[in-house]
């Protein structure tokens, strides 16, 4: 297949005749507008292209395989598989993965990471693999839904664009944040679109290797200078990011007795500190909290389309790239 390189598929297997996305401009017109799952090797139209909650389910059309210069559904590919030099089992394993994404469609994301921005009232939310800025005192949407390997193109060779992101929480220090997924986490700067340091959470946090922490984050959010609450389960963990060293550790509720009895006791999703000193809004499936950490204090709970309406409008979001 010339020069097409290799690219991995779910399941870790290769498929060698999937095409480099590096080959951008060759592309037809309409592939530039489409967003890449590098970890899959294919294109996936959706309709609209900006995703949405009401956003229409995919079917097999929505899916285009690059082979050389040439894209291809798979239906075609299948149809024409001796022409492309494709095997039988290898359009089935490719089917498989269709089927389980369309599987994962039927699955509502809600919000999995957030957090505050430079820019006061501001706040950075993910749902998986989108994001999109709001103005949380408002309930007014800054930057729309858009998607990471598009809206964050600095982020594409890293693993959040094919994984999404799962937990992050902002640093004192201007427009800097760390960024999770899985066991793997990042620092970067958002701003000047830089990463500064990318490797797995026991490497970037040496504290947290054999605990819970270690194979992954569910949500946090800064404190004071230079330290984050970590959330995993029912556990928390206090940190000092910068010195990576631990303060405190145990479960959400010997910490946060506010939250006993609420649907944050015994697990939060994603977290962001607001700008108003000693308050971080909670996250757990179409719920979110407002508590002041400082007095541990409950200041509200509420859905999220009741407290942002705007911002509810858009969760929880059905699309196959968010999955």
């Amino acid at each position: 297949m010339g020069r097409a390189q290799k690219r991995k598929i779910k399941g870790n297997k290769t498929s060698p005749w999937i095409g480099s996305a590096n080959r951008w401009k060759r592309l037809p017109l309409f592939l530039r507008k489409l967003p890449y799952d590098p970890s899959c090797g294919y294109y996936v139209r959706t309709d609209p292209i900006v995703p949405s909650k009401d956003c229409p389910p995919p079917d097999a059309s929505h899916y285009f395989y690059l082979i050389g210069d040439k894209t291809v559904s798979l239906l075609e590919l299948r149809a024409k598989q001796a022409e492309y030099g494709v095997s039988k089992d290898k359009v089935d394993e490719l089917e498989d993965v269709l089927q389980q994404d369309l599987e994962n469609f039927k699955i509502d994301i809600y919000t999995t990471a957030a957090f505050r921005s430079a820019t006061k009232n501001e706040a950075y939310i993910f749902i998986n693999k989108l994001f999109l800025r709001v103005n949380y005192v408002e309930d007014r949407i800054v930057e729309r839904p858009d998607f990471l390997i598009s809206g964050l193109s600095w982020l594409s060779i890293t693993r959040f664009c094919a994984n999404g992101v799962h937990c992050a929480f902002a640093c004192h220090c201007g427009s800097r944040a760390f960024i999770f997924t899985g066991d793997f986490c990042a620092y970067i700067n958002y701003k000047i679109k830089v990463i500064y340091w990318q490797k797995e959470i026991k490497l970037m946090f040496p504290f947290l290797k054999n605990t819970i922490f270690e194979s992954g984050v569910d949500a946090a959010f800064e404190a004071e200078d230079d330290k984050a609450y970590l959330f995993k389960g029912n556990q928390y963990n206090y940190i000092n990011y910068e010195k990576r060293t631990p303060i405190t550790s145990g479960t959400i509720t010997e910490k946060f007795s506010c939250l006993k009895g609420t649907k944050f006791e015994d697990g939060i999703e994603a977290a962001f500190a607001s700008h108003k000193k000693g308050e971080a809004y909670l996250f757990k499936r179409d719920f979110c909290a407002l508590i002041n950490f400082d007095n541990n204090c409950l200041v509200e709970v509420d859905t999220i389309g009741n407290k942002w309406p705007n911002f509810g409008s858009l969760v929880p979001c059905k699309n196959m790239m968010c999955t």
